[in-house]
């Protein structure tokens, strides 16, 4: 405030003075002087910054569609003045509020503001949810072997607009046969062939398929003993518990407890021709030797008390597991019970080592290279055999272009031939076409050792028989 005598009051010498009108500032340039303050203005120096009219104001750039959830980009303000050409508008700029939440289509105010002037567009933004069109899963399909490669792997590519969530949901057509999991890792269990499908999380009408199919290359390698439940001449309810039934090949059995069931052993009856397990109850099947890997059941009726093996896993009715000698099967719950017709055992055989000893000995078929892998260990996995298997390797015809045990055997006995390794077996056709001087190199420092004691005993002997011959001319 001015007073008569020109003294300002309530103002600091050097201290700019805003008057809020057009944007004019009143700058005090004399000291502080006269009455306490207040204070006498002896000259005063005006800045003046004009704000330019804009006339009207437009977006340009303007994202107009958005994914649900997407942040808001503010687009480019074009100011118009009267006259002169129109500039961006960096400053003094707003916008409406934005939600990017749900999707649907809403306006967006525009403000430009300077002092008491405003000046307003509006565009409108569309927010979309992403939608999926397909699902394409990658191979289209894959081929596992049981005796080879027993796992794979599947990839899902989900595409549509706004992009859309690459989450599926994976699935096999038969769980038994093939199974995937929550990563697309699939694992062979027996031999057939499945449908993987790969559902889209967000859009389950979406889904892509794949083939696997299972086979087991070595399936003419495998043997089995089967227990036929109708086969054993049982009699109607008869308790089982006092039964121990042997499989067709005479090593293996089984044997029945009633368990935890305070009513019903394990029983069998003549008219559906079965072997009735109840709730409670136990089999166990008995190998001489630990050489049981799979057990498959089949079983009739409605009754899906679930079984518990000792070891192992089963999956639809197949156990699958390590070399034993040795599994229980319990059934649960306290009611129920399941019938089964025949158990299959598949145990090691004669194919089976065959398939082991190719993979693991690492031998050329000219026998000169020498093996690899542990003979031990290969022994051990031989002493897994039934006699009756054994017996089958000791006979067979040595043929690298033969079945597998021919081609096995003919490795076999190029290794104990040329490098004199244990021979298990007990092959007699080994030393066919044997020449000890050229076998290895493990044998040649004896055989050198032999013919140079040989050719000093013969000179030893000439020499005497000579002098003899002199002393008695």
């Amino acid at each position: 405030m001015v007073e008569d005598n020109g003294l300002f009051e309530g103002v600091t010498s050097g201290v700019p003075v805003v008057v809020d009108n057009d944007s004019v500032s009143f700058v005090v340039a004399d000291s502080q002087s006269g009455t306490t303050g207040k204070v006498f203005i002896s000259s005063i120096s005006v800045t003046y910054s004009p704000c330019e009219y804009i006339d009207r104001i437009e977006v340009n750039n303007e994202k107009t569609f958005y994914e649900v959830g997407e942040a808001f980009v503010a687009p480019d303000v074009i100011g118009y003045p009267p006259s002169g050409n129109p500039k961006q508008l960096t400053s003094n700029v707003t916008f409406s509020d934005v939600d990017t939440s749900t999707p649907g289509t809403q306006r967006v105010n525009v403000y430009y503001t300077i002092g008491d002037w405003v000046k307003t567009t509006s565009y409108t933004i569309t927010v979309e949810a992403p939608t999926v069109t397909a699902v394409t899963v990658s191979p289209s399909s894959l081929a596992l072997d049981l005796a080879g490669t027993a796992t794979g792997k599947l990839s899902a590519t989900v595409t549509g607009t706004h992009n859309p969530s690459q989450e599926v949901e994976w699935s096999s057509s038969d769980q038994t046969v093939a199974s995937i999991d929550n990563e697309g890792n699939v694992t062979a269990h027996k031999t057939g062939s499945v449908t993987i499908s790969a559902k889209s999380a967000t859009n389950e009408t979406v889904v892509g398929t794949a083939t696997v199919t299972v086979t087991d290359s070595q399936a003419a390698n495998h043997k089995s003993s089967t227990l036929v439940a109708q086969n054993y001449g049982y009699g109607n309810e008869e308790d089982l518990t006092k039964k121990t039934p042997v499989f067709p090949n005479n090593e293996i059995q089984a044997s029945f407890s009633q368990g935890t069931n305070p009513y019903n052993p394990p029983k069998y009856y003549t008219y559906d021709k079965t072997i009735r397990v109840y709730g409670g109850n136990s089999m166990t099947i008995t190998s001489s030797k630990a050489n049981i890997y799979k057990v498959v059941f089949n079983f009739i009726g409605d009754y899906n008390n679930e079984i518990v093996p000792s070891s192992g896993m089963i999956i639809d009715n197949t156990w699958t597991g390590d070399y034993i000698d040795s599994i229980t099967f319990t059934i649960q719950g306290t009611k129920g019970q399941r019938r089964f017709t025949f158990v299959e055992v598949f145990y090691y055989s004669a194919g089976d080592f065959s398939n082991y000893f190719l993979n693991n000995t690492g031998c050329d078929e000219s026998g000169k290279t020498a093996p690899t892998g542990n003979w031990t260990t290969i022994e051990s996995k031989f002493n897994l055999l039934y006699e009756e298997e054994q017996q089958i390797l000791k006979d067979a015809t040595p043929d690298e272009h033969g079945t597998t045990i021919e081609h096995a055997m003919k490795r076999y006995n190029l290794i104990i031939k040329n490098w004199g390794y244990k021979n298990f077996i007990g092959r007699t056709d080994y030393n066919y076409g044997y020449n000890p001087l050229f076998t290895s190199s493990k044998n040649n420092g004896m055989v050198l050792a032999i013919v140079i004691i040989g050719t000093i005993s013969i000179s030893s002997i000439t020499i005497y028989l000579l002098t003899k011959k002199k002393k008695v001319d």
